[in-house]
């Protein structure tokens, strides 16, 4: 019993520590705050879910749309129907703070209450500890690469990782110079991104080693990572907005939000940036970070802790204040994209990739032309048809189910006229 109150009482103070702090450095940037690059979107983009009342810390969204809401002494919800129902889904877990969750490629669901690991291998209806080696109190974040490794970071115990699904654990230390883990990211070369209060780390060998990355950072307390399809990795600060590498995290500049606290990232499968702060909404950047506009009519608080995009391009967010609220378009909306740039012929990378079985494949065509979406197998046989029609200039996005197909790797194939491009496509069973 001493040893729980102990803990509680950690966990009472660095929430409240990191509050106060949050507030103070949001306080300090805004009296000299110029919203130079800056625009309000007058139009609502949001409205709630039927999860109102619950202190949420982080959402995930698994490859049948389900999407799973981590929150302050509720702990786990799950909505099967595009957040209109949820169901709360404690079924095994100990502790209702639920700060991480994540999701493997074999789907296996992790979350990061206090004190222990806990895995669902049945889309959350029940839930098991796996703690073996891992003595870790307070869990941050939680992230899983393609190789079905898990990696945990952590406050004041730096980073663990799993090489069998959550079973048994070990420490990262070589070079991962930090204690406290806030945030995690993983590209698609399998590099991991780790964001500290010390700067960010990368690792290019599943975490057995380490090296800062802090160049052009201007704040040292990164909150939230996410990378971009197109390969830029966008790192949300505790007190001065966001900050973007275009070279594996080499190099890094201050790409807006200056003077905010930026908890959570979402990027959809156009490179479409989304960024919830701690007390000023939700931006959006539709220009690789150049530019933000305000993307928060709708919410009723401007605290926003988690940020998910869905299969089929929805965002959904998770407040402390407000529980959760949906994007009333897709994020990959015509109009999101005319008011940027004119259309160019694209053809996206799938979302999610891998996938099983379903995943959302995205396209803009510059004029009106006959459009074919094919998908071939490794050996060049045509296997699903998904577009075959005229289509008019615009962006669209067509999902593709592959429950009929094997595991493996296939290639969509747009073509519109003489315009023809290819992406490759994981399935994962």
């Amino acid at each position: 019993m001493n040893r729980l109150l102990s803990i509680a009482s950690i966990i009472l103070f660095v929430l409240v520590s990191l509050r106060a702090q949050r507030f103070q450095d949001v306080d300090h940037y805004k009296k000299t705050y110029l919203l130079a690059n800056q625009e309000t979107d007058s139009s609502t983009a949001w409205e709630k879910t039927g999860l109102t009342d619950a202190r949420v810390l982080s959402l995930i969204c698994n490859h049948s749309g389900h999407i799973f809401a981590g929150a302050y002494q509720g702990g786990i919800y799950r909505s099967t129907n595009n957040g209109k129902d949820w169901d709360t889904i404690n079924n095994g877990i100990s502790n209702l703070l639920v700060w991480a969750l994540a999701i493997s490629p074999n789907q296996a669901i992790f979350a990061g209450p206090l004190g222990s690991v806990f895995r669902s291998t049945d889309n959350g209806d029940s839930w098991v500890t796996v703690n073996s080696g891992f003595p870790y109190s307070i869990i941050l974040s939680l992230a899983c690469n393609s190789k079905n490794y898990v990696f945990a970071g952590t406050y004041y115990h730096g980073l663990g990782r799993s090489m069998d699904n959550g079973d048994h654990w070990s420490g990262l230390t070589n070079g991962l110079t930090s204690t406290d883990v806030y945030s995690l990211a993983i590209d698609s070369s399998n590099n991991i991104y780790a964001g500290t209060d010390e700067y960010i780390f990368r690792s290019s060998d599943d975490g057995n080693s380490w090296i800062e990355l802090s160049n052009g950072l201007t704040q040292p307390v990164i909150r939230s990572l996410a990378v971009s399809p197109n390969g830029s990795i966008f790192a949300g600060t505790g007190a001065n907005g966001i900050h973007r590498s275009t070279n594996g995290g080499n190099n890094w500049s201050q790409v807006g939000l200056s003077g905010m606290f930026v908890g959570s990232i979402a990027i959809n499968s156009q490179g479409h940036i989304f960024a919830g702060t701690f007390s000023d909404g939700v931006f959006k950047s539709t220009d690789n970070g150049q530019t933000w506009n305000d993307f928060s009519s709708g919410l009723t608080t401007r605290r926003v802790d988690a940020l998910v995009i869905d299969g089929a391009g929805f965002i959904y967010a998770g407040s402390y204040e407000g529980g959760v609220f949906k994007s009333l378009e897709i994020t990959t909306s015509v109009k999101d994209l005319k008011s940027n740039h004119l259309l160019s012929f694209a053809l996206y990378q799938n979302y999610p990739n891998p996938f099983n079985p379903i995943t959302l494949i995205s396209f803009t065509l510059p004029s009106a032309s006959v459009v074919s979406l094919n998908i071939f197998d490794i050996l060049g046989r045509e296997v699903a048809t998904v577009v075959s029609e005229k289509l008019s200039a615009g962006s669209y996005s067509r999902q593709w189910n592959a429950a009929n197909m094997p595991s493996g790797i296939y290639f969509c194939r747009l073509q519109a006229g003489s315009l023809t491009q290819t992406k490759k496509l994981i399935l994962m069973k």
